[in-house]
């Protein structure tokens, strides 16, 4: 049990080290990535109740993403970071990014489409990370993430 806590940790830290959010401490960021098991479900947390990402490669190094967010009861914004990085090298670049903002206090669900926002992709292993950030009425702000599946591009 104690070496399942043990790995527990290590596969936090090494999370922690790979996705940098502004204005959390490293501490945070293994907190809240503690909850974080790669190919499950989105955890439940305080009132961010799931997400779903998912990349696609439509050619000529284009790539598209979609997915979806809800909550328990009425957040006041609610911020998304979307990465595409590329898994041998672990590169990525600021041209590969999004950030999607909503604010909609009488909705739950949020949706977001990104298309066509990445090219000149090469051949390779990706992942697309979500980062959300949700705040509530009362300026709380609640961090989780989820990692789509990989997606192999060959380049054409």
């Amino acid at each position: 049990m104690r070496l399942r806590k043990w790995l527990k940790r290590l596969i936090c830290m090494t999370i922690c080290m790979l996705f940098s959010v502004p204005g959390m401490s490293p501490c945070e960021r293994c907190a809240m990535a503690e909850e974080w098991v790669e190919g499950t479900p989105m955890p439940r947390y305080r009132f961010i109740t799931g997400a779903t990402v998912q990349l696609n490669f439509t050619g000529a190094g284009v790539a598209s993403c979609y997915g979806s967010a809800s909550m328990i009861g009425t957040a006041s914004s609610i911020n998304l970071t979307l990465t595409l990085w590329q898994k041998q090298t672990r590169k990525r670049s600021t041209e590969w990014c999004a950030i999607a903002t909503w604010n909609d206090e009488k909705a739950n669900t949020m949706l977001f489409a990104i298309d066509h926002i990445y090219s000149a992709v090469p051949a390779g292993t990706y992942r697309l990370t979500l980062s959300v950030v949700a705040t509530d009425q009362d300026g709380v702000e609640e961090y989780a993430y989820l990692t789509g599946h990989d997606r192999v591009y060959d380049g054409y």
